[in-house]
């Protein structure tokens, strides 16, 4: 009788364990796949991100930018997904020409180390509007960047998701998802 009790007492341990364990990795999937709603407070649009995101506003010269979270300690490039709104500059009139503006930044930033994979016209925070997609090096890290603007007004409103290119699709379609959420407005 002893003997059958122990086995009950470590059985229901055992159980209490595994049911622990299951709540622990369906709350952190869960967090992982929840999605917080933002809404800058100046420039008047909101979007969707990534609840275990770091989320930064005004920060290295971006409105605001969200972090991935670190993967381990030695992850030294956190991908991200930042906006930027910025007055369009004298002379630029068309996305068409805003999108050679910004190309040729590229160049002048990556110089040889540039390369376009995609450019094409969208609809983008129900706006017409353009995407690029492109590789470029800083010093001795490669990046690869898909970029997403708009003209409203007197402002271009610029959506850029940038990860390291072995990194980067693993995280493409959260980027994504921000992306197709972005809505200009009250």
């Amino acid at each position: 009788m002893q003997a059958r009790k122990q086995k009950t007492i470590l059985f229901a341990i055992i159980a209490g364990l595994g049911i622990i364990m299951v709540v622990a990795v369906a709350w952190r999937y869960i967090r992982a796949n929840k999605f917080l709603e933002y809404r800058h407070p100046d420039w008047n649009f909101t979007m969707v991100y990534p609840a275990n995101w770091l989320r930064m506003e005004n920060a290295h010269d971006v409105d605001v930018i969200f972090y991935s979270p670190k993967e381990n300690p030695l992850d030294f490039f956190q991908e991200n997904v930042n906006i930027t709104v910025e007055n369009i500059p004298e002379g630029v009139n068309t996305i068409e020409e805003y999108t050679e503006r910004l190309l040729k930044e590229m160049h002048m930033t990556f110089g040889k180390y540039f390369e376009l994979l995609e450019s094409e016209e969208i609809f983008w925070g129900g706006q017409m509007g353009h995407k690029i997609v492109y590789l470029g090096k800083g010093i001795d890290i490669e990046f690869k960047l898909m970029h997403y603007f708009i003209l409203v007004g007197d402002k271009a409103y610029q959506f850029t998701y940038g990860g390291i290119p072995n990194k980067f699709d693993k995280y493409l379609p959260k980027a994504e998802k921000m992306a197709d959420s972005f809505v200009l407005g009250p």
